[in-house]
């Protein structure tokens, strides 16, 4: 018999209520779902099953105990919940509230293939115990300066983001978004950008003409495979002009990538350039490049210190006088890591056995900074006057810099 309608709103509203509710066991002749309406709402209970689409009408029984019929037209798909799923709505709301029983939960939630709900026990252990070494382990935390650091943070530090299914820089998911969504028209782009790199490698006209004129913005892509594959530093500059006047974000940020990251100085110096000439992008490429200037590799500290040299990065004084001089830290091997030999009365070769007294050591580097020193000196020897240089005497710049903004006699030249 059909549910009548004056009463379906009501039932409906007491099946929400009751998803919160362990499901029961409803006999053998039935079996839980999760129930998804024709108006939208979602239920949990136990229905006969046969499979959607093969009755007129089918009962549905809830935790409660009440029970009710409902036309097939009212429903849109009905799962199955799983015999894990089921035990752990059965079991879960009975445990204590506490830091053991919560474990207990999340392992064998991890364990049984609910690892969705293991994280939710996991978050109420550390609500409860936020210093829990195992719980923080077994999320995958990393410690760091005495803090625990989620794989998310980590990856934020490191400047990786999520997508399709791997951790990649935010220009390599910048790129790879465009690839999906310009998919076609990538494909004719790449036809003719092939033929265009061949013409170049050939050292014919037609083929610097086209990267010339290059103006696609789905070209950023090829360009920069292009640019990590090409060996020649001439090429590269193409290739980087060529980035240039795309001036896309994405370009943009490929460009600031090189200035770090390629050997050749002219390639870097020349990206530099094509990054100050889009006077809108050079506020952010600034912030960019000056977080390097915290990196652990005093090489890139030093790039980033010339990268905001070109850039006029007046704002940044502070933070180049603090990376004037910079600690590194690096491992070493100490002690014997030679591998023996041993011999037998014959003579004969027996074995080998590795060095055991070989030893991992972090040892600090500190390092003066020529290149945020030479940036430094060129900011302000451009902005101020008298022009100063305390060369590694990082107090004597911090001193003079704060005179600096607290006098009203001396103001920064600011119009050059």
């Amino acid at each position: 018999m059909s549910l009548p309608h004056r009463n379906s709103l009501r039932l409906l509203m007491l099946a929400v209520l009751l998803l919160l509710v362990p499901t029961c066991a409803f006999g053998q002749s039935l079996a839980t779902h999760k129930i998804r309406l024709a108006n939208g709402e979602t239920i949990t209970g136990a229905m006969t099953p046969a499979e959607l689409g093969t009755a007129s009408e089918y009962k549905i029984a809830f935790a409660d105990g009440t029970e009710v019929t409902l036309p097939a037209g009212q429903i849109r798909a009905a799962d199955p919940l799983g015999e894990n799923l089921l035990k752990y709505r059965e079991k879960a709301p009975l445990a204590e509230d506490s830091v053991a029983a919560h474990l207990a939960v999340a392992k064998w939630c991890r364990d049984n293939g609910l690892s969705g709900y293991a994280d939710k026990h996991y978050a109420r252990i550390l609500e409860l115990d936020p210093e829990n070494d195992e719980v923080h382990q077994l999320l995958g935390h990393i410690k760091e300066d005495g803090n625990w650091i989620s794989p998310k943070e980590r990856q934020a530090q490191l400047g990786l983001v999520r997508f399709a299914g791997r951790n990649m820089s935010e220009q390599e998911a910048a790129l790879e978004k465009m690839r999906r969504a310009n998919k076609e028209e990538l494909s004719q782009l790449r036809k003719e950008f092939k033929a265009a790199l061949t013409e170049l490698h050939a050292g014919g006209p037609a083929g610097r003409n086209y990267f010339r004129n290059l103006r696609n913005p789905l070209a950023q892509v090829l360009l920069s495979e292009s640019f990590n594959n090409e060996p020649n530093p001439d090429l590269r500059i193409v290739y980087v002009q060529a980035m240039g006047s795309l001036a896309t974000p994405a370009s943009l940020m490929e460009l600031g990538v090189i200035a770090m990251k390629d050997d050749n100085l002219e390639v870097r110096l020349l990206a530099l350039d094509m990054i100050q000439k889009k006077r809108l992008a050079v506020p952010d490429a600034i912030v960019w490049f000056s977080s390097f200037l915290h990196s652990n590799d005093n090489l890139q500290v030093n790039r980033a210190g010339a990268a905001l040299g070109v850039l006029d990065a007046y704002t940044m004084i502070p933070e180049l006088i603090n990376a004037l001089i910079t600690d590194h830290k690096r491992e070493i091997i100490v002690g014997s890591d030679q591998t023996s030999a041993s011999f037998g009365g014959d003579g004969q070769l027996k074995g080998f056995s590795p060095g055991g007294t070989a030893k991992k050591k972090v040892i600090t580097e500190t390092f003066n900074n020529e290149e945020v020193l030479n940036a430094l000196s060129r900011i302000v020897a451009r902005h101020y006057t008298p022009v100063v240089d305390f060369r590694y005497d990082i107090n004597a710049w911090r001193r003079w810099y704060q005179q600096q903004e607290r006098s009203w006699e001396i103001s920064p030249r600011r119009d050059k």
